[in-house]
C-alpha cells in the first residue's frame, strides 16, 4: 500500500493541474455544460481517492471545490464571484497538494 500511495501522490500535482487547464479553458473560452460537469466529477474522484490514500487535507480540499460547483448551473457560465470563488477553491486544493508533499505520512 505505501508504493501505491507514493505512486498517488507523486501523480497528485498533474492531476490537480489538468483540472486547473479545463478550468481555464471553460472560463476563457466557449462554456461547456459537459465539460464543467466533466471538472466536477475530476473532484469527486479527487476527493474519493485522497481519502483512500490518507491525504486528507487533499480529500477536504477536492470535496470542498466539488460541493460548491455542485451548487452551480452547469448550463450557464458562472457569474464573475462565482469564478472567483472557485478559483479560490481550486488554489486551496493546489496547497494542499503542496502541503501534502511536504507531509507525505499524512
Amino acid at each position: 500500500m505505501r508504493q501505491l500511495r507514493a505512486e498517488y501522490q507523486r501523480g497528485l500535482p498533474e492531476q490537480v493541474e489538468e483540472m486547473a487547464r479545463v478550468w481555464r479553458a471553460l472560463v476563457t473560452k466557449q462554456w461547456s455544460a459537459v465539460e464543467f460537469r466533466g471538472f466536477i466529477r475530476s473532484a469527486h474522484q479527487l476527493a474519493g481517492s485522497g481519502a483512500t490514500y490518507g491525504m486528507i487535507e487533499v480529500s477536504q480540499a477536492a470535496r470542498t471545490l466539488q460541493s460548491y460547483a455542485k451548487k452551480l448551473d452547469a448550463t450557464v457560465r458562472p457569474t464573475p464571484e462565482q469564478c472567483a470563488n472557485l478559483e479560490g477553491l481550486l488554489a486551496q486544493l493546489r496547497k494542499a497538494v503542496k502541503v501534502q508533499s511536504k507531509n507525505p505520512s499524512g
